[in-house]
């Protein structure tokens, strides 16, 4: 089944588009950011992360969370929740 991640902009990336998964320092804050690309510029997925660590968590679970939802029976959406601080994946509602 098809799955998607949603961005911090609110778009929707296909997630076997997806050529990388990158963490990266913002330079004007400090903070980290991970992002998803294909063929076109880096989409943000989790911005204002605060450090390296949390950085590789929300990159390493975006990654899990990709592989296991593309053996679901209905199309997925991952996404990183800013308040709560995690990785989730929804079912695509119409």
């Amino acid at each position: 089944m098809d799955v998607w991640i949603e961005t911090t902009q609110g778009t929707l990336v296909k997630a076997s588009a997806t050529t990388h998964i990158t963490m990266r320092e913002m330079k004007d804050s400090g903070n980290w950011e991970v992002s998803v690309s294909a063929s076109a510029a880096p989409a943000p997925v989790a911005s204002g992360l605060a450090d390296k660590a949390a950085a590789r968590t929300v990159r390493n679970t975006l990654a899990l969370s990709m592989s296991t939802a593309k053996d679901a029976s209905t199309p997925q959406v991952v996404a990183y929740d800013d308040q709560e601080r995690s990785v989730t994946t929804y079912n695509l509602a119409a």
